[in-house]
């Protein structure tokens, strides 16, 4: 699923209205996560945008602050242009 947000460092997302991007608090970021792959072997991946620590904590929380989720891009993009947006960025969790 996406989220709109913001195109800033911190991620500030857009709820139904768009008048204000809203900065939900609770959701816990990371740079770098290891992760157990299949084979029993681990992989480690990073870079210098922040990461959902936990995807389905983060969705919780925003499902409490009203925040919608779209089901593909194009249905974001859609609803971007519907609210005037005139910059975002896309935000996938699964």
């Amino acid at each position: 699923m996406y989220f709109l947000i913001t195109t800033h460092r911190a991620h500030l997302f857009y709820a139904n209205d768009a008048k204000h991007p809203v900065r939900v608090k609770g959701i816990d970021y990371v740079y770098e996560k290891t992760t157990m792959n299949t084979d029993g072997s681990y992989a480690t991946v990073g870079g210098s945008e922040p990461m959902i620590d936990d995807p389905m904590q983060a969705i919780s929380i925003l499902y409490l602050h009203r925040i919608p989720s779209y089901k593909s891009k194009a249905l974001a993009k859609s609803r971007a242009k519907e609210l005037g947006l005139a910059t975002w960025k896309y935000l996938e969790i699964i």
